[in-house]
């Protein structure tokens, strides 16, 4: 599975829906036609560091910085980058 499944998988959980409803739209979608609020993305970003072994500084924590699936596949994917050259 990659990044933008497991995803995907994780704010359907969060929203509790179907994986496809979420996996179907575009990644550029804004993730506030599921309801998006403060709350339920720092579900999904406590989500998103056990699930890739990340950690989300204080100061990524904005809404408008993880409200699609393309923001949030972008930011875990450096961090995995990060982590892998021993910069994180």
């Amino acid at each position: 599975m990659d990044i933008r499944d497991k995803i995907c998988e994780i704010v359907a959980m969060v929203f509790r829906v179907e994986p496809q409803n979420v996996k179907t739209r575009s990644d550029d979608e804004p993730l506030g036609v599921l309801g998006l609020d403060s709350l339920n993305c720092m579900d999904i970003v406590v989500n998103l560091e056990e699930e890739f072994g990340i950690v989300f500084e204080d100061e990524e924590l904005l809404l408008d910085s993880l409200n699609t699936v393309k923001k949030l596949r972008l930011i875990v994917e450096t961090k995995q980058a990060l982590l892998s050259t021993g910069g994180g």
